[in-house]
């Protein structure tokens, strides 16, 4: 396996622009049309969405376990980064057994 090697040693020299900072977050939350559309509370109101002090939305949870609500144009930049570690795990645990 020479290629994942070759790939390992080059990793600093992808660049990854990260979308997922407030800013972002915000700005396309604020395109959406589904935000648009909302007229959340506060985070102690009953409603089901409130908008956090850093003016981004969230689904109100219990035990303060709250969803950020992911704008349509960054699904695939969340799911991305939250599952490619568990897949690069995965990769690494079935290449150190066999």
């Amino acid at each position: 396996m020479s290629h994942v090697d070759a790939l390992s040693r080059h990793v600093g020299s992808v660049a990854h622009e990260n979308t997922l900072d407030r800013e972002n977050i915000l700005r396309e939350q604020e395109k959406d049309s589904f935000f648009s559309k909302q007229s959340p509370g506060s985070y102690r109101s009953p409603k089901e969405f409130f908008l956090a002090s850093d003016d981004i939305l969230y689904r109100l949870r219990s035990n303060d376990n709250h969803q950020l609500v992911v704008p349509a144009t960054l699904e695939s930049e969340v799911i991305r980064e939250n599952h490619a570690p568990v897949i690069l795990r995965t990769l690494e645990l079935n290449e150190h057994t066999t």
